[in-house]
């Protein structure tokens, strides 16, 4: 099944090769990776050894809860003058939630915490990758909608929802209180045992491809005129994926009284035997089940407001909002600025909100009678590595004929 997207994609596009004028096809692709707590210079300055005065600063950036998002899309679309279109598109979303006190953990070790119960929520995050194929109509000037069938290929997720360690005053003990689940999809034992695999087998790399999940989602777009300007609203991603019972794998802690505290009566005297029957206690309690699972995806709400201004500097500017159910927790705000010089355009804006630290954006366009070409970049202040919190980059290429 791994080249059963391409087959479908080809024998689709012949009904569209008859069509002579005004097609167009478009490739856009995406990248970026973001968090909210660590800059770029502070990343940096901790990939060697970490003094206290490191730590103290990777502390102070951090919040009572820190994101890390990652979002790379790539995207081939043709559209014909009749108001259809047909894109084949390949997604990769993950995201990750973290409390300060687990990274205090893990910067200090349980001397942090003598004598103290602390709590390690909220820890949660997940990872998915599937392709589309999305089929698109135009139905008027204003009012287009599509529908996306959706091959998945790798999804895991994790959330713990009691997560809590006591140290006793002089460490002579440690214990712990887990309630976690997690769901996993795809071989991600091979994927991080043998990465360089993915690389040079052409099969291992084809299995990043193969189909676990099978899936649908909707998308609709509606644009008019309004108080002197053009406005849009859109929804997309309105869908999910279904992963096949037979590669899902659940796992499950329900039941935090069948863990232990490790009780250490002699400190000079630790029997390694201990922790190593708590591990494997903890392994059999993590002990998978194959269920089917259906994920919901982030549907995802956009609108903006585009106006023209009389100004020697700026054309245009325009006010956007996105917002992605069960991912933001506020919606994503900016305002552009657009500059027009015969055929090229260039657009500066400022953004905050979402899942991305406040900061400003850049971008390009191109625009002949027969190619356009558009690059820009959520993260301007990538530049100076103190204040950028994140990478992206996007680009994209039409050609009209």
């Amino acid at each position: 099944m791994k080249n059963i997207t391409l087959i479908i994609t080809a024998v689709l596009m012949i009904p569209f090769a008859s069509l002579a004028q005004n097609h167009s096809i478009e490739i856009n692709s995406d990248a970026g990776i973001f968090n909210s707590a660590f800059s770029v210079e502070t990343i940096l300055n901790s990939l060697d050894y970490i003094d206290d005065n490191q730590k103290i600063e990777l502390l102070n950036s951090m919040s009572e809860e820190n994101t890390i998002y990652l979002d790379v899309n790539n995207e081939i679309k043709y559209s014909s003058p009749k108001g259809m279109s047909i894109a084949l598109g390949n997604h990769i979303n993950m995201y990750g939630k973290f409390g300060d006190d687990i990274f205090r953990l893990a910067l200090y070790g349980n001397t942090s915490m003598l004598g103290e119960q602390i709590d390690l929520l909220p820890l949660e995050g997940f990872l998915y990758h599937y392709s589309d194929i999305t089929f698109g109509y135009k139905f008027s000037d204003n009012f287009s909608a599509s529908l996306s069938l959706i091959a998945g290929h790798q999804f895991v997720s994790g959330e713990f929802t009691s997560l809590s360690l006591t140290s006793g005053e002089f460490g002579e003990s440690f214990g712990y209180d887990i309630s976690a689940e997690g769901i996993e999809v795809g071989d991600w034992g091979e994927y991080f045992d043998n990465p360089e695999d993915l690389l040079i087998s052409d099969d291992k790399f084809g299995n990043l491809f193969n189909s676990n999940g099978q899936g649908v989602s909707l998308g609709f777009d509606y644009t008019d005129e309004k108080f002197g300007g053009k406005y849009s609203l859109s929804v997309k991603d309105l869908g999910f994926i279904n992963w096949s019972e037979e590669v899902t794998n659940h796992f499950e802690i329900t039941n935090s009284d069948e863990l232990e505290p490790i009780q250490i009566d002699d400190i000079s005297d630790i029997d390694a035997d201990t922790y190593f029957s708590e591990l494997d206690t903890l392994e059999e309690l993590f002990q998978p089940y194959l269920k089917s699972y259906k994920y919901t995806l982030p549907t995802r709400l956009s609108g903006s407001f585009n106006k023209a201004i009389t100004s020697n500097l700026v054309d245009s500017y325009t006010v956007s909002v996105d917002h992605r159910l069960g991912l933001y927790s506020v919606p994503r705000l900016s305002i552009d600025l657009h500059r027009a010089i015969n055929q090229h355009e260039f657009v500066l804006g400022y953004h905050l909100g979402g899942l991305e630290q406040r900061g400003f954006q850049l971008k390009y366009n191109y625009n002949s009678k027969n190619i356009r070409f558009s690059a820009y970049t959520k993260q301007v202040n990538f530049i100076d590595a103190s204040t950028s919190y994140g990478y992206h980059l996007g680009c994209g290429l039409g050609y009209y004929f």
